[in-house]
């Protein structure tokens, strides 16, 4: 459940991105996404996903 929730982020982070022209505000988001991404990347990095997580993934932000 995490990965599917983590998978919708980067779109979430884009339109904040896209919305402003606050630096600050772009900055934090863009410090998210890099948060999200390597949360994403550990448990890949060392093994527990298997490819049935990365279909779950896929089913939860095309939704």
């Amino acid at each position: 459940m995490p990965r599917a929730s983590h998978g919708k982020i980067p779109a979430t982070v884009g339109e904040v991105r896209a919305a402003t022209g606050d630096d600050p505000v772009r900055r934090h988001a863009r410090q998210a996404d890099q948060t999200v991404l390597d949360h994403t990347e550990v448990p890949e990095d060392t093994g527990p996903v298997g490819s049935g997580t990365f279909e779950e993934v896929v089913e939860a932000v095309t939704r």
